[in-house]
Formats: structure tokens, sequence, C-alpha cells
């Protein structure tokens, strides 16, 4: 019995795994692949966009619950520089800190929970040549550049804001999305192909235990028939 009841406990493990699997297969790569490219956005916005800045870091301010977006920025930080300069990420919690820092920063970012945020930071960036990139914003009047998701990541630009910043955007910036979605899909298509074999081995491997499992069973039975 202890036999059987330990197969039943593989048996939970498997179908675990299973759901594991398939449950990363789409939403969370895609996900994964979303932040990336955006941490490639803003590390090329840093580099094509002339500043007016002359720190010798770059200040990227991040407000967001973003925890990729942050893990993606800290990894680009730490192995590329914009204009070479080193690159310096801020997490800032509310508006308040921003004026603590506002004379360094380059570049503030706001997650896509925090877009009511923008109304309150849109006139300071503008005032201290700070490029505001907000997510899946709504109102555009509180942004410069902003996020979109669709099928492909795009960046929607607030021509008057990013004017009055003294900003120039260069033109093939916007365009960049699909080339960075582009190589981040190569890398899904590898893992989901990765993990629908990794499904495949699973549900064999299932399949033979659920058979494992019948066997001992009926000798099992067997052996109670023949005990009576």
């Amino acid at each position: 019995m202890f036999r059987i009841e330990s197969l039943k406990f593989l048996r939970i493990v498997f179908i675990t795994c299973l759901f594991i699997i398939t449950s990363q297969s789409k939403g969370q790569v895609k996900s994964f692949i979303y932040e990336k490219v955006k941490a490639e956005y803003i590390f090329s916005f840093g580099q094509f966009i002339d500043w007016e800045n002359n720190d010798k870091s770059f200040h990227i301010g991040l407000m967001a619950a973003d925890s990729s977006l942050t893990k993606s920025l800290r990894w680009i930080s730490k192995w590329r520089k914009v204009k070479k300069k080193s690159i310096e990420i801020i997490i800032i919690n509310n508006t308040q800190e921003i004026d603590q820092y506002k004379e360094n920063l380059n570049i503030i970012y706001i997650g896509v929970n925090k877009c009511e945020e923008a109304k309150n930071i849109i006139d300071l960036s503008i005032e201290n040549n700070i490029l505001l990139v907000t997510d899946s914003c709504n109102n555009s009047k509180n942004s410069m550049l902003n996020f979109t998701q669709g099928p492909i990541l795009r960046v929607e630009t607030n021509e008057q804001n990013i004017s009055k910043a003294g900003f120039t955007i260069p033109v093939f910036l916007l365009s960049l999305g699909e080339k960075y979605e582009k190589d981040w899909e190569e890398l899904y298509r590898k893992t989901d192909s990765l993990l629908a074999d990794q499904q495949k081995l699973v549900e064999l491997k299932q399949l033979k235990l659920n058979e494992r499992i019948h066997e001992i069973e009926l000798k099992q039975k067997e052996i109670e028939t023949l005990n009576q």
C-alpha cells in the first residue's frame, strides 16, 4: 500500500508540473517579453536623445511596481552605459521624492498602476528637462512618451510636452519596438517550443505512472482475493 500511495503522490507532482508548464507558456512569457522591450526602449531613449544634464551618471527614476522591469534595467545598468556614462536606477515611491532628485534625473518611468501620478509630475518634468515615460496611461496630456500594449508594444508621443521640455525624439526610436519585439519573440518561440517538449515529456511520464499504479492495484486485489 505504501508503494501505491507513493506512486499516487508522484502522479500529483507530475500533474502540478504540467500545470506550471502550461500556465507559463503564454501569458507569463509574453509579459516577460514586454518588460524586456520596455527596458530596451528606455535605454535607447537615454542613448539617442540629447540631454542638458551633464552629470557623471545617467539617472533613471522608476515609479512602478514592475519588479521584472526594474530587474531588466538593473541588469542593463550593470553591463551597459548611456553616452559613456554609468546608469543609476532610482526607485521613487511618491511625487515628493521626485523633487529631491529632480536636478539629476534624466528619465522618469511611471508604471501601469501609477498613471494618476503623471498629472503631478508632468510640469516638474518639463521644467527640469526630464523625459516622462508612462505605461498604458489613457490621458496622454500628462505624458511625453507612453507605452501601449497590443500585438506589438508601441510608443505614443505628446509632441507638445516633448517640445516644452526641450527634447527632440529621433523618429527611428519610435519604431524600435518592432525590432526589439522580434528579437524577444524569437526567444519566446524557442522557449514555447521547449515548454511544449517538456509538457509532452511530463504527459508521457504521467501516462506510464498511471499504468504502473493500475498494475500494482490489480496485483493488490489479487493478493487480497487469495488471502480471503
